[in-house]
């Protein structure tokens, strides 16, 4: 039998290595923060590069939003 699992709080970190058609230097890339809140209906993405520009941080932010499905990503633990 198989038993589903339902996720409604989740908060984890991954690095960004290879984004395809994000269209940013690779060696700029970093660590994401992703956090997920069902009840409080809250889905982001945090960039943790202080260094990065804050331009380049929305540009990674909303390419995240767009191709990134969140139920992958948890799937992907």
């Amino acid at each position: 039998m198989e038993e589903k699992r339902h996720i409604s709080k989740l908060q984890t970190v991954f690095d960004l290595s290879e984004c395809g058609d994000l269209s940013v230097p690779e060696n700029t890339l970093g660590r994401v923060l992703f956090v997920y809140d069902e009840q409080r209906d809250i889905r982001e993405f945090k960039i943790l590069n202080r260094e990065m520009p804050i331009e380049m941080q929305s540009h990674i932010k909303l390419w995240l939003e767009e191709n990134m499905d969140a139920c992958k990503t948890m799937l992907g633990l």
